[in-house]
């Protein structure tokens, strides 16, 4: 058995029965609750996406984004460019609409991809600017001032 008590964000307490380090993480709303998750948190990509399981239990944007090391993520950053059209005389933008970009996030979200904890789908975690939806699982976290798009 195997027991775990609250712990900073991050912080491994201990191994379960099959000798794998235990992550703690508090979840965003700082409330008492925790996620466990039975894998190596310092070596490894658990779940192949290419993210490092330290990366998605331990650093700050990752965390913030809602990685798991038990979940494919994609990461995307999209790069767009405003610019003025003198033939409408307006400001036209490449930047992904709302609308799209809820498309794109549901379409990876009931993918038929089978993850690690259970789940299906991948978390395409898009950076479309500051106003856009940085977790996929939860809308109301937005890039805000992590976004480089």
């Amino acid at each position: 058995p195997l027991e775990v008590s609250p712990n900073l964000k991050g912080v491994p307490v201990g191994t379960n029965d099959n000798g794998l380090v235990v992550g703690v993480k508090e979840n965003l709303n700082n409330s008492e609750s925790f996620v466990v998750w039975n894998t190596l948190p310092y070596y490894g990509d658990a779940d192949a996406d290419g993210v490092l399981n330290y990366l998605e239990l331990y650093e700050e944007l990752f965390v913030f984004i809602g990685c798991s090391p038990l979940r494919t993520d994609i990461l995307v950053q999209n790069i767009w460019i405003r610019m003025w059209d003198q033939q409408q005389s307006s400001i036209i933008s490449t930047q992904l609409a709302n609308t799209e970009m809820q498309r794109l996030l549901v379409f990876f979200l009931k993918g038929l991809h089978s993850n690690i904890d259970g789940s299906q789908g991948m978390s395409l975690h898009m950076d479309n600017g500051p106003d856009s939806q940085a977790n996929p699982l939860d809308t109301s976290i937005l890039w805000s001032e992590h976004s480089i798009a």
